[in-house]
């Protein structure tokens, strides 16, 4: 938008044109969809920044390394070394303690997987608790 067809004080392009029209409607869905963002943030009683939401915007989280996914990646890789680096026995304890762990996902969270960085204290007292 030229800087001539822009209303600073309420941030729309200027006019009714077809072109301003678009403009502005598209602004509404952006800031829609950000304050969409931020309320899931505060429902889940997370801190945020502006980066954090411009990051779930943009879709830039979804690298987020995911818990569980990170417990099978590791059991992968147990389960490759049995006979060399483990034994079956242990590889068949972790495979056990990630079934936990999802269960324990499951019913506190009500979601498949968390992202590694919400295990904080609180989570790993409810786990203890939990099993």
């Amino acid at each position: 938008v030229h800087l001539s067809g822009w209303n600073s004080r309420t941030q729309l392009a200027l006019g009714n044109s077809m072109v301003a029209q678009e403009i502005n409607r598209e602004l509404g869905v952006i800031k829609n969809k950000i304050y969409s963002i931020q309320q899931t943030f505060q429902r889940a009683e997370k801190e945020y920044d502006a980066i954090d939401l411009r990051d779930v915007y943009l879709g830039k989280d979804k690298t987020q390394k995911m818990l569980l996914e990170i417990f099978q990646e590791h059991n992968d890789k147990v389960d490759n070394l049995i006979g060399k680096d483990f034994a079956a026995g242990t590889a068949e304890r972790y495979r056990t303690c990630k079934n936990h762990l999802t269960d324990f996902v499951k019913k506190k969270y009500k979601k498949n997987d968390i992202p590694v960085q919400d295990v904080d204290h609180k989570f790993i007292t409810g786990l203890e608790y939990y099993l």
